[in-house]
């Protein structure tokens, strides 16, 4: 299990990809299976953002793909709260 915190106060940068794409490489050389989990601050719900389609495609090119479907922050938050 790779846990992973990136603050959104700040844009991903092509290091944090770098970095990322580094690390699951290694990662699939000493493991077979693998769960990232944490907080990327990268929206997925916007597949025209740079940063999305990157780490979209970085997961795609590893046979990862994000089980999240929905925003969890924002509204979706707030809206989980009241329910």
């Amino acid at each position: 299990m790779l846990l992973i915190y990136r603050p959104g106060s700040v844009a991903a940068s092509a290091e944090f990809f770098r970095e990322l794409s580094e690390t699951l490489d290694k990662l699939a050389t000493m493991y077979p299976a693998l769960i990232i989990a944490g907080d990327l601050n990268v929206r997925l719900e916007r597949p025209s953002d740079p940063a999305s389609s990157q780490l979209t495609d970085l997961l795609s090119a590893r046979g990862l793909s994000s089980r999240v479907h929905e925003p969890t922050h924002g509204w979706a938050v707030g809206r989980c709260r009241q329910a």
